[in-house]
């Protein structure tokens, strides 16, 4: 969230398509039998805003089987019927998986390019670029080798492979990821159920029919979902939507490369140069702008034990904006944050008077002790009124528990030791009251438990403003914002 999330800039077409959504689940539950829910997990997809589809997820392999039985009995009926040989179809399996194999490894390059070597972020300020370039991936890459499979395998094995592969993908991924398992046995399922009477009749306009159906059912089955995987994640998510695309070009291409071959592989050749053409400009236009900004916080931190303060910032990908860079005077490496932090350094320091503020305080209100361990209640306090807090240990291993109003903290639990074996180190009040927090530390052993308070306040002091002001409207704070953290090193 940035200081862009406003009524400004919201659509009313996505709140009212909020509001029909929770409209909707209102009522689905309103007419439901809650005390007697449905058993079981259903697959489903929306059929472009006009219903959902939907049945039980447990039916998918099923209908994957289904859908390779069928494509398989259109193949071996055509055989029969010597519509085709099986050197075409052997040769259309073994080449047909090249077309999206080699779009989304080309379009994983491109990827790379973008993010690494380009430095864009996910969603980048001009996006017709990028997407451009990935779609001309897809549909050049697919339509030039699908054309060429076609010419020499014959356009009936390519498309009854395309079928084939699409139903033996269906089948793994109807274990592994049962959700997605529609995205390919809906193709194979339609196109085998319409194509074996196409060829069995063998009238031409049946097989026109049961082309077009099989592939108005792929495109609903799969264009919702590829037209809005890059809302979710942008650049990097683009290589599956080439996938995609690549195979939807081998079910429009394959059911007719012998008669659109020269021709379409031209137009595929020229979609295909498209695409360079198309990053360069990615790369070439503003990563950034003000409707479409770089999230960039400042941080005002003081150490009240050094009595000492510096401004933060992460510069991330991207170097710090000019303005920014001349408004203070920072240190010339990266360094951290906060004494307890660990991996790389990430954030530029620059030395700042400190503000008159008393710091947080863990006070130790009663102490309980046994052979090898303490009991500790203690309450955390703000006396300058700061909404947040955080504690962070030394030795975390030592903290066995925290209580805060009889609910215990999660400090060795199985989440925490998969990220660190010795046990939750920073522990978070996302709310701090003005009378303070009380909280209960079961700790081991005797010596003094160190531990860093910090609390945190929304906005920055007067000092920080130059910085502020150098800061570009193309870059804004993010999430909980520009925040001033006072500091101090306690034992308890």
């Amino acid at each position: 969230h940035t200081p862009l999330d406003d009524l400004r800039h919201a659509s009313a077409a996505s709140l009212q398509h909020h509001g029909e959504n929770a409209l909707a689940m209102v009522r689905a539950l309103a007419d439901t039998d809650l005390d007697s829910p449905p058993e079981g997990t259903a697959s489903w997809f929306d059929l472009w805003g006009f219903g959902i589809l939907t049945w039980p997820e447990s039916r998918n392999l099923a209908l994957s089987v289904l859908g390779l039985s069928l494509a398989a009995a259109a193949t071996g009926l055509a055989w029969a019927r010597g519509r085709l040989t099986p050197g075409q179809v052997a040769r259309a399996m073994l080449l047909l998986p090249t077309v999206p194999t080699a779009a989304t490894l080309i379009a994983l390059a491109v990827a790379w390019l973008l993010r690494s070597v380009g430095d864009l972020p996910a969603w980048p300020a001009v996006t017709w670029a990028p997407i451009a370039a990935f779609w001309s991936i897809g549909l050049g890459v697919g339509g030039l080798t699908t054309l060429s499979i076609g010419r020499r395998c014959g356009s009936l094995a390519t498309w009854l492979s395309a079928l084939i592969w699409s139903a033996l993908l269906s089948i793994p991924i109807s274990q592994l990821l049962p959700g997605a398992t529609y995205l390919f046995f809906v193709p194979a399922l339609v196109g085998g159920l319409l194509t074996i009477p196409a060829i069995a009749v063998s009238l031409s306009s049946l097989r026109v029919a049961a082309i077009v159906l099989t592939v108005f059912a792929a495109c609903a089955a799969q264009m919702v979902l590829i037209w809005n995987l890059w809302d979710a994640m942008g650049i990097t998510i683009m290589p599956v939507v080439v996938f995609f695309v690549a195979s939807l070009t081998t079910l429009v291409l394959g059911s007719a490369a012998e008669t659109w071959s020269r021709n379409g592989r031209r137009v595929s050749l020229v979609v295909l140069f498209a695409s360079p053409v198309l990053v360069a400009v990615a790369l070439l236009t503003p990563a950034y702008s003000p409707e479409s900004p770089r999230p960039l916080n400042i941080y005002f931190v003081q150490d009240s034990d050094a009595a000492s303060a510096r401004l933060a910032v992460a510069p991330r990908r991207r170097p710090l904006p000019e303005a920014m860079v001349r408004a203070v005077d920072w240190g010339s490496e990266l360094t951290h944050l906060h004494p307890w932090s660990t991996g790389a350094p990430a954030f530029r320091m620059a030395e700042i008077p400190p503000i008159a503020v008393e710091p947080p305080r863990l006070e130790a209100v009663e102490s309980e002790m046994t052979a090898d361990r303490r009991t500790i209640r203690a309450r955390l306090i703000s006396p300058r009124g700061a909404n947040q807090a955080s504690l962070a240990f030394a030795d975390p291993g030592r903290v066995e528990s925290i209580e805060v109003g009889g609910w215990e903290y999660g400090m060795h639990d199985e989440t925490v030791r998969t990220w660190s074996p010795d046990g939750r180190q920073v522990v978070r009040f996302m709310t701090l009251p003005r009378a303070g927090i009380d909280v209960e530390l079961v700790v081991r052993g005797q010596e003094p438990l160190v531990v860093w308070v910090t609390d945190s306040s929304f906005g920055l002091p007067a000092s920080a403003d130059p910085l502020i002001e150098a800061r570009p409207d193309d870059a804004v704070p993010i999430h909980r914002g520009d925040l001033t953290l006072i500091r101090r090193r306690s034992a308890i």
